[in-house]
């Protein structure tokens, strides 16, 4: 006996939006920044800038994550 079931999957754009995650250990020297200014900001450490389009700026970001010393810096396209 087969049993046939409909489903729907739901993606939203989320689901399909690139992510940059900086992990614990970075050391604040602004490397990230210096290759992808519209992405990164360092103060002490540091941060991705909140409404940073990280579509549009994806090869710095890669740039970015290769220069890091640390290696904590994580992007997922």
């Amino acid at each position: 006996m087969l049993e046939v079931y409909q489903f729907c999957l739901i993606f939203t754009e989320r689901d399909f939006m690139a992510k940059v995650k900086i992990e614990p250990g970075c050391i604040g020297c602004g490397a990230c920044q210096f290759f992808a200014p519209d992405v990164f900001e360092v103060d002490n450490v540091s941060k991705v800038k909140e409404n940073a389009d990280l579509e549009k700026n994806s090869e710095q970001i890669k740039k970015a994550v290769n220069a890091c010393p640390v290696g904590v810096i994580k992007y997922e396209e």
